[in-house]
Parts: C-alpha cells; sequence; structure tokens
C-alpha cells in the first residue's frame, strides 16, 4: 500500500473516531438534561405558593374604567374548569365548563 492510501485509511478512522466520540458526548449532555429535568423531580419549592382570593374579595382587584361596573355572577363550585363564555343580545352570560380541564 502506497502513502497515499494510508493516509486516507488514517483520514478516515479519525474522522470516524471525532464523530463516535462527539455523539457519545450529546447523548451524555442529554441524559444529564433529562435527569435534571425529570417528571419525577419535585418542584414544589420553586413555585411561589398564592394565598387564595375569596370570590367576594377577588372583585376588589380589578381596575374598572369610569362607566363600568362588575358583578359576581358565578363562581366555584357552581362554575368549575371554565374553557368559553359569551353574552347573548339579552345580556346573559354562558359558561362552558369543561370538568377535568387541568
Amino acid at each position: 500500500m502506497n502513502a497515499l492510501g494510508e493516509f486516507r485509511i488514517k483520514t478516515a478512522f479519525l474522522v470516524i473516531c471525532a464523530c463516535l466520540l462527539s455523539v457519545a458526548c450529546v447523548s451524555a449532555q442529554d441524559k444529564v438534561q433529562l435527569e435534571s429535568d425529570s417528571v419525577e423531580r419535585d418542584y414544589s419549592d420553586e413555585l411561589p405558593r398564592i394565598p387564595a382570593t375569596t370570590p367576594e374579595d377577588s372583585l376588589s382587584k380589578f381596575q374598572i374604567a369610569d362607566g363600568f361596573r362588575i358583578e359576581l355572577a358565578a363562581y366555584e363550585p357552581l362554575v368549575t374548569d371554565p374553557i368559553a363564555m359569551s353574552f347573548d343580545e339579552f345580556g346573559r352570560l354562558y359558561v362552558v365548563c369543561m370538568r377535568g380541564y387541568s
């Protein structure tokens, strides 16, 4: 075998080794990321705890423009998991609930 043939074989061998090494590194990084973002991981310490607001107190949280008013129409347990709402021509409110949505 001549020198050019040996050079090509060595170059091909090095390219294959480099590809295998890069695939192994990427696989190891993916595994580390999957372990750190696991579904089984407990995120409760990272999530802020917001106290529940009573329906009556929630009205004071809204900013209403002059000339408008807000009314408490319905709240849990009467309405659970609302996904859509609409008013008809008489001003009646219709709410679509999808139990088990969340």
